[in-house]
């Protein structure tokens, strides 16, 4: 197994996201946790990776020189 990281949701509410990398497979895990039971799972092959990159990138440059650093709620 690769590398690993956990992103606690900005409720605060014992939810959050694990993203690990499994070299052999050429894939990323995002797993949804609730303390310390996964909920769900989506493999996410390296080709699809740039898309998903690109908007995080994206959404920090427009945070750059913001003081408001809570969260916004918004519908996808």
């Amino acid at each position: 197994m690769g590398k690993r990281v956990f992103i606690e949701d900005a409720r605060r509410d014992g939810t959050y996201l694990r993203v690990t990398w499994h070299t052999d497979a050429r894939q990323f895990v995002v797993s949804h946790w609730q303390d310390d039971v996964c909920t769900a799972a989506t493999r996410i092959p390296v080709s699809a990776a740039p898309g998903l990159v690109n908007l995080l990138v994206e959404g920090l440059g427009q945070t750059v020189g913001r003081r408001d650093d809570a969260p916004r709620r918004h519908t996808a």
